[in-house]
């Protein structure tokens, strides 16, 4: 891509790369593009009468170690076509991770510990 627009995206040196201005741009640009391409994928996927598409969670480690895999494998049997993506860490990291989502367009929902699916 730098030959082909004429500009430097990325400087390198004995410590390994860095981005220029223009290629910090270009990296905002493209996680920007991810986050499209997923919301296309599940807009897509939801205009189905099957239930299909990608659920974010952050939990504690914890919750995830012990109790999240037989939530989700329950979940998983009855609602085949839906994909999860999990985030794992302290309370502040959770909440970081979602303030962040929120902040790429994503539409996060936070559950306390505690809260308890039912299917």
């Amino acid at each position: 891509m730098e030959e082909e627009v004429g500009v430097r995206l990325i400087w390198r040196d004995k410590k390994g790369i860095k981005f220029t201005p223009q290629g910090e741009y270009i990296v905002q640009y493209a996680k920007e593009m991810l986050v499209k391409l997923q919301q296309t994928k599940n807009h897509l996927l939801n205009t189905t009468e099957e239930s299909a598409g990608m659920i974010r969670l952050g939990v504690s480690s914890n919750y995830a170690r012990f109790i999240l895999p037989d939530v989700l494998k329950e979940f998983s049997e009855k609602y085949s076509n839906i994909q999860f993506k999990v985030f794992t860490g302290w309370s502040y990291e959770v909440l970081k991770e979602i303030e962040q989502d929120k902040a790429s367009g994503n539409r996060s929902t936070f559950l306390p510990i505690g809260v308890v699916l039912k299917l």
